[in-house]
């Protein structure tokens, strides 16, 4: 198959140590840092995507506002995640279960991302969690982590990414209720539910 990726800038280190272990065709495309410009970024890329069998949307529900997504020519397939750190994580259960221990209040910092990940107001963290590898080659940067965790006051974690849904993704292995194939024509949208969206 060939395959467009869509991916946010935190993702890229991670789905380039991957891309080589996919069996398909895969170009990768990443979004735009500012969250504003990614509405019509979005629109424009699904708009041009005939000849790819599928385009990958690797953040999940992060990439839809309130009236959803609309597939174009070319079905979507999205990952049951909330975001770049939830697909990071292996799925949504471990990034609720963080928040849950931490109360809501956490950013992240991944490697080779040079800022902190916000998907909260940044003033209602107070840890932050880094994301950590010890399988893909990634550099370790705990410390940078902990010195900025210890510069703004927070308390500082670790955790280990598992790159298995990720690579799922790439490899097309898209069965169960990890993922949700959205039908060239139609419309994947947010449930506000711990099902995060659904395809219509």
């Amino acid at each position: 198959m060939k395959l467009n990726l869509i991916a946010s800038i935190p993702l890229r280190p991670v789905i380039e140590r991957m891309l080589s272990a996919s069996p398909h065709r895969l170009e990768p495309v990443y979004l735009p840092a500012a969250r504003a410009d990614r509405p019509a970024f979005l629109r424009e890329r699904i708009a041009r995507a005939e000849g790819f069998d599928a385009l990958l949307l690797a953040d999940g529900a992060e990439l839809l506002d309130g009236e959803g997504l609309a597939a174009g020519a070319v079905p979507l397939v999205l990952p049951r995640v909330h975001n770049c750190v939830s697909l990071l994580l292996g799925g949504a259960p471990r990034y609720r279960g963080l928040f849950g221990l931490h109360g809501g209040e956490l950013c992240w910092r991944a490697p080779l991302c040079a800022e902190e990940l916000f998907f909260t107001p940044r003033a209602g963290c107070s840890a932050l969690c880094y994301l950590a590898d010890t399988t893909l080659g990634l550099p370790d940067e705990s410390i940078e982590a902990r010195a900025a965790a210890r510069k703004n006051g927070w308390d500082y974690f670790a955790e280990e990414i598992d790159p298995a849904l990720l690579a799922r993704l790439l490899a097309g292995a898209w069965e169960g209720d990890d993922f949700v194939t959205v039908p060239a024509g139609g419309r994947v949208v947010p449930t506000y539910t711990q099902e995060l969206f659904r395809a219509e």
